[in-house]
């Protein structure tokens, strides 16, 4: 089963991948994470044939683990993006 949205928040490399399969053709995977590495993230996405939307998004306050929904809450277009992927 695939989502139409996935958030990575992982404090450790390596789970571009994961999040970019399981995202659904068309989805969009929102990295929240200084552990990502966009370049693999990019060609990792190129490379398995995803077509899927990379969002990377950004904190200005102290990161916690809830950080991303926090920032969802508060960033119109991060609700607009839920809003438009969630079933």
């Amino acid at each position: 089963m695939s989502s139409n949205l996935v958030v990575n928040c992982a404090s450790v490399p390596g789970t571009e991948m994961a999040s970019i399969l399981s995202a659904r053709e068309g989805g969009e995977v929102l990295f929240f994470s200084m552990a990502t590495s966009f370049t693999a993230a990019a060609l990792g996405a190129e490379g398995a044939g995803k077509d899927v939307r990379l969002t990377v998004g950004t904190v200005t306050r102290a990161a916690t683990p809830a950080s991303p929904w926090i920032w969802c809450g508060r960033a119109p277009r991060c609700g607009k993006i839920i809003a438009s992927r969630v079933e």
